[in-house]
């Protein structure tokens, strides 16, 4: 991981560019080579069971990845986010979504420009509830 690269900007050379400087200067990317950040919902029991307030913010970010981030104001709740590949969706899987977002959050979802649905308001300990593996509601 030590290879050094050298950039050139606007006509001038730029710092010697080498992972031990990334790492240095850049916190996510220390993140993700202390730990695999898509473990983390390996790790949801043990998190949801130390209680919301006892979660370090690195697995916070971490969670980010799978689709899952602070509510605003950051007070216990979720807002989760899935993908729609292609921004297509079937009048079932809408409705899925819809009884999803009425069960576990606020009742309340959106479509994005991201080709994504986002749903907040889930309370921590029914994050777990978003990874089933399943065409809809359980």
């Amino acid at each position: 991981m030590s290879e050094t690269k050298t950039f050139v900007r606007y006509g001038r050379r730029a710092q010697e560019l080498n992972w031990e400087l990334v790492l240095k200067r850049n916190s996510i990317e220390r993140l993700k080579q202390e730990r695999p950040p898509l473990r983390v919902v390996e790790e949801l029991p043990e998190l949801i069971e130390r209680g919301y307030e006892a979660i370090p913010e690195e697995d916070i970010v971490r969670l980010y990845w799978y689709g899952i981030a602070h509510d605003k104001p950051k007070v216990g709740t979720f807002m989760v986010r899935l993908k729609v590949p292609g921004g297509l969706l079937r009048p079932d899987q809408l409705r899925a979504i819809g009884e999803i977002a009425g069960r576990y959050g606020r009742d309340y979802g959106e479509l994005t420009t991201r080709q994504a649905s986002s749903s907040t308001g889930w309370p921590w300990t029914n994050c777990p509830r978003c990874w089933k593996p399943s065409a809809g509601p359980d």
